[in-house]
């Protein structure tokens, strides 16, 4: 091999090692974290639970939208920031394999949002939520047990966003404006952390001139 030669194949062995150090992967490159938070045990253990989109589109709510999830609708005023795509929900920067597939996160909104504990030995809640209607929310509820990130065996729907009023016990609002009367339903649900299920304990119907009172009274306990 003449000198220049062995320069050439010298420079692509050294081009070779320091590529993988310098260029990132397709993943590192594309994958942003959108939400994270310090979500805690029953226990009072810190985890840190981040939501990592995955190759991802970008875009603000608009009538003129031109991607599809992007346009202005019950979900979205014009301006919203929006993201659109595939993400994971990891734990301490270590994924957790639960997979939220073409997931709309309005961030205007705060559709991804958390409720902390309010009472001694239970979990703080995750919930990602999505918008069904005007009025209304959908959300997967999520919480740390025995060390590991846990999803509820079904959703929670409503349109004012649960109040933490007993251990493991939550309120939520729901307008039904299809109802002729017009009025709020307070539902009371529990959740069992050992098992993921939620049970609903109880819905009362809010009559009369107290609807008009509901939301102005009702506490956030969210953040």
């Amino acid at each position: 091999m003449d000198k220049i030669a062995l320069k050439v194949f010298s420079f692509l062995m050294i081009l070779a090692l320091i590529l993988p150090i310098f260029t990132p992967t397709a993943d590192a490159a594309t994958n942003k974290i959108r939400y994270s938070t310090i979500l805690k045990s029953a226990s009072g253990k810190p985890f840190n639970v981040s939501l990592m989109g995955m190759k991802e589109r970008t875009a603000k709510a608009s009538f003129d939208g031109k991607y599809g999830f992007d346009f202005v609708w019950e979900g979205a005023n014009e301006g919203d920031l929006l993201y659109n795509g595939n993400y994971e929900l990891f734990v301490k920067n270590k994924a957790t394999n639960f997979l939220i597939k073409n997931y709309t996160y309005n961030k205007t909104r705060k559709m991804v949002y958390k409720i902390p504990a309010r009472f001694k030995g239970q979990p703080d809640l995750l919930l990602i939520a999505e918008a069904g209607s005007s009025n209304f929310e959908g959300s997967n509820v999520y919480y740390m047990y025995n060390g590991k990130l846990k999803k509820a065996k079904s959703e929670i729907g409503y349109t004012l966003r649960p109040q933490n009023i007993a251990k493991n016990t939550f309120k939520v609002a729901s307008y039904n404006n299809a109802d002729i009367e017009v009025g709020y339903y307070i539902t009371t649900f529990k959740l069992n952390p050992k098992t993921g299920k939620i049970s609903k304990v109880k819905t009362e119907k809010v009559k009369g001139s107290n609807n008009l009172t509901v939301a102005k009274k009702w506490k956030k306990h969210w953040e």
